[in-house]
Order: structure tokens, then sequence, then C-alpha cells
């Protein structure tokens, strides 16, 4: 198999080789940027907690009205 390297002068943060065998799941190359892949190893890394660990109460799903703001 060949081997590709990318020139020194190019940002290997824009500009990436990405071999066909290691395409998972889209051809989007944002995807495969390398500092996102490094965040999202961190990411899901991390213990995931569900949103009731995060709010205390919710009241209602509608809007108060102004005059009723020192209620809230």
């Amino acid at each position: 198999m060949n081997t590709y390297t990318i020139s020194q002068t190019l940002n290997k943060n824009k500009v990436f080789i990405l071999q066909k065998s290691k395409l998972e799941k889209r051809l989007d190359p944002f995807f495969y940027v390398p500092e996102l892949i490094e965040l999202e190893k961190k990411v899901l890394a991390k213990k995931p907690n569900k949103l009731r660990d995060y709010v205390v109460s919710i009241a209602s799903g509608s809007t108060p009205k102004r005059a009723e703001e020192e209620k809230y």
C-alpha cells in the first residue's frame, strides 16, 4: 500500500488524509477533523447524566405574562 504525506507547509487542522478503510459513518470531511475526533473521545469518556440531574423543577411549558413577572 502506498503511503501519502502532506506538505509540512499546510495547516494540518485544515488539510488531512484519511484512508478509505478508516471511513466510519459519513463522507462529510468535517466529521473526520482530528481536533473534533479528540474532542468526541473526551466527551464520550465522561459519564453521561440525565437532564433531571441538572433541573430542579419545570413548572409549565407556557410563557408567563408580563403582569405576573413577580411570581417568577
